[in-house]
């Protein structure tokens, strides 16, 4: 039995708990992507994940294709919170060099909210002059007012 998006959910929560000021949070996941006995769903532990602002980082350890729908939930998710995927058939410390190489080389962009309502807002950074750029960010955020 694998309980990956109660396990995804707990470590929001503690990500949460455990925040460092001036500390960008990552999150790094070996899993096959399947999850078979979780209380949360899918979408919570996306929600809980992606209210972190934490990267998550995946690392497919299934024998399974690229395009098999763990592998598809480990991207998807990874590539929402402005992380990566990779596949344990890269090498452990390859991919951790290539996280280190995204995190070296990362900026933080900020800017005044064009709305306060509550919820996920969606986010697209896209070049102003050189169009050949690409740029690699999350797909949005939670906006949540402080109480």
């Amino acid at each position: 039995p694998t309980p990956l998006f109660d396990a995804l959910t707990y470590t929001a929560q503690f990500v949460s708990e455990h925040r460092t000021a001036g500390a960008r949070q990552v999150i790094i996941l070996f899993s096959d992507g399947n999850d078979t006995i979780s209380r949360a769903s899918a979408r919570e532990a996306f929600a809980a994940v992606a209210g972190t602002g934490a990267l998550l980082y995946t690392v497919n350890v299934g024998a399974s294709s690229a395009n098999s729908p763990g592998a598809s939930v480990l991207q998807e998710m990874a590539e929402a919170t402005g992380g990566r995927s990779f596949s344990a058939h890269d090498g452990t410390s390859n991919v951790l060099q290539s996280i280190l190489a995204d995190l070296r080389s990362a900026y933080v962009v900020s800017y005044a909210l064009p709305s306060h309502e509550q919820g996920f807002h969606t986010l697209q950074i896209l070049p102003k002059h050189n169009l050949n750029l690409r740029f690699h960010c999350r797909r949005g955020y939670f906006y949540e007012e402080s109480r």
